[in-house]
């Protein structure tokens, strides 16, 4: 098992933590589906320079995601089914608030991080189960990142 993830110790700003890390955090941020995950990303920067992250195994995203999932910060959705803004609690317009949520059970999406063996499988399954921060995980990440105080 990995060790706590640093965005959970107090003191520990978004300097203190390592690529990973922050990448893990953007990938809860913006949604990020399972089959994406390990794949890294590439930003491409004012200038056109180009910053590489990941690739990431499989299994470090996995307990590093398991461990945000047990501490309530994160879950998954299912996009086929529908989207967690849906929630009527979440501002916006209310026309927008309607729907199913798609928000998988615990023990599902408990299961589906476990698997991280299977993420790459030519499935729909992978890429329709996303990310999504938890109302706790945005007061907990966000103060990590400096983006609350």
């Amino acid at each position: 098992m990995l060790p706590m993830p640093s965005a959970m110790l107090p003191d520990v700003g978004w300097e203190d933590l390592s690529d990973f890390e922050h990448e893990m955090y953007w990938a809860v941020v913006e949604e990020s589906s399972l089959a994406e995950l390990p794949l890294g990303v590439t930003d491409v920067l004012q200038g056109g320079s180009v910053v590489r992250h990941g690739p990431w195994d499989p299994a470090a995203c996995s307990a590093y995601l398991l461990d945000w999932l047990t501490r309530g910060l994160v879950e998954l959705y299912d996009m086929r089914v529908g989207y967690p803004t849906n929630r009527p609690e979440v501002p916006g317009p209310p026309e927008t608030r309607h729907g199913p949520t798609g928000v998988l059970p615990s023990e599902l999406s408990r299961r589906l991080l476990s698997e991280w063996e299977h993420w790459g499988d030519d499935d729909e399954l992978w890429m329709c189960c996303r990310l999504v921060v938890t109302d706790l995980g945005a007061q907990h990440l966000d103060a990590a990142v400096g983006l609350r105080p």
